[in-house]
């Protein structure tokens, strides 16, 4: 395991081969080890921003450990989560009319009443609005594929 005190004291020049996989392998290693990597939304972005320009540094010297960044940083990223948030789940009605929909699919093929019924479901358990999709098919590579996936996974969870 390579730590940051090895590539300190490495002798040769730094614009090697040598150095350069040293300090590679430091980074892989440092990315694959920490679970505080994990982006949640937009405060962890901004704190990043802040660890690499240095301000949060200047900001722990002057203000101390408490200066209200976790807490700022926990309200942006509920603000502006990453990815879909599920923000309820299924009601029992939902569950047995998505069940029934799931019975009776086919794959890789959507009806337009179909599509708007997913869309529709989606929209109430993602809260994310859907612009109208003209053409199911192509739908299916996009939008539908991954509102389908997304529903499909809560209805598994239901009652879990």
């Amino acid at each position: 395991m390579i730590t940051q005190e090895d590539l300190n004291k490495y002798d040769g020049d730094k614009r090697s081969k040598e150095y350069r996989e040293l300090k590679e392998a430091l980074n892989t290693q440092s990315d694959t080890n920490t679970s505080d990597d994990v982006v949640n939304g937009l405060g962890d972005v901004l704190e990043d921003i802040a660890k690499v320009t240095g301000i949060k540094a200047i900001v722990k010297a002057v203000a101390g450990e408490d200066c209200g960044c976790d807490e700022r940083r926990e309200r942006l990223n509920n603000l502006l989560p990453r990815g879909r948030k599920q923000v309820r789940c299924m009601t029992d009605e939902e569950y047995i009319e998505y069940g029934e929909f799931m019975n009776t699919r086919k794959d890789g093929r959507l009806e337009a009443e179909e599509v708007k019924y997913l869309m529709s479901l989606y929209t109430k358990i993602y809260n994310r609005k859907w612009r109208k999709v003209r053409c199911t098919q192509c739908a299916l590579k996009g939008r539908v594929k991954e509102a389908l996936s997304d529903l499909d996974r809560t209805y598994n969870n239901h009652n879990q």
